[in-house]
């Protein structure tokens, strides 16, 4: 795993506070489960998948064969209890998956939790599109399916095409991304809770809040509160420098989480330092 701040590798699992911490620039990312339903019958390909997301994210999946458990109705107690649990399900879909009656369970399961409005993350790996033989091609996938990813850019009224070149080079590599052009708002009304709920969604897809840097957001109130909010729900935090007219004093007064962050610098093809940032 690597801190997407500073880039080290060197981090380490607070299992008390259920986070994980870089040791550089101790930044902490809360910890996300995933439930990984499979047919035990295509163990070899679901192994992949889930080393993929051990090795990639902060994250810790589960994937156990029940072999000392033998009542129905305790197994699927217990499958109930771990889904709860998890906030990620991933559906390795295959022949064997569909022919499974406990995954088949697992999938109803989760379904009714999403129609009573409980928050879950759905993956779906097509296992059969891909042989043992290649098994960068399921890794690839899965990391794919996993980091489909969710943006919010904050930038300052000025630097608008920017905002809009970086908002369709992401669109185009199939990021959810959100532009929103109005700076003027209340943040008590309908709108400024509009954008509340925004940057709590993207936290809650593991998205990042991509802030534009430039001499006139600095000083923009605005651009300070969308800030303050990603800060509050613990989104990854991606600063974009426009321009350089700005010392770093004033940057870290106004921003002191910038404090040893890798900044990317805006391009006309965004998307390849994105990528470069966040690889798929």
């Amino acid at each position: 795993m690597q801190c997407v701040y500073c880039g080290s590798q060197n981090i380490e699992s607070d299992n008390q506070n259920d986070i994980f911490i870089c040791n550089k620039c101790h930044k902490s990312y809360k910890k996300e489960y995933f439930f990984i339903s499979h047919s035990h019958k295509d163990i070899e390909k679901v192994r992949i998948v889930r080393n993929t997301i051990e090795e990639s994210f902060y994250n810790e999946p589960i994937l156990f064969f029940l072999k000392c458990l033998e009542d129905d109705n305790e197994i699927t107690s217990l499958l109930k209890r771990e889904i709860d649990a998890r906030r990620w399900f991933i559906y390795c879909n295959s022949k064997n998956a569909d022919a499974s009656k406990y995954v088949q369970e697992e999938r109803k399961y989760v379904q009714s939790l999403i129609d009573k409005g409980i928050n879950k993350n759905i993956v779906t790996i097509d296992l059969d599109k891909f042989s043992l033989d290649k098994p960068d091609e399921i890794k690839k996938f899965t990391l794919r399916q996993l980091k489909k990813r969710f943006a919010f850019i904050s930038y300052n009224q000025t630097d608008i095409q920017y905002a809009n070149q970086i908002y369709n080079d992401l669109t185009n590599i199939g990021c959810n991304t959100y532009c929103i052009a109005c700076h003027n708002y209340d943040i008590e009304n309908d709108f400024g809770l509009h954008i509340n709920n925004t940057i709590q969604n993207i936290a809650k897809n593991n998205g990042y809040f991509i802030i534009l840097l430039s001499k006139k957001s600095l000083s923009n109130n605005f651009v300070k509160y969308e800030y303050d909010l990603a800060v509050k729900n613990n989104c990854i935090i991606l600063p974009v420098l426009i321009d350089l007219s700005f010392n770093d004093e004033e940057l870290m007064t106004k921003f002191p989480i910038f404090q040893n962050t890798t900044m990317l610098k805006y391009t006309d093809n965004f998307a390849n330092e994105f990528l470069k940032f966040n690889p798929i």
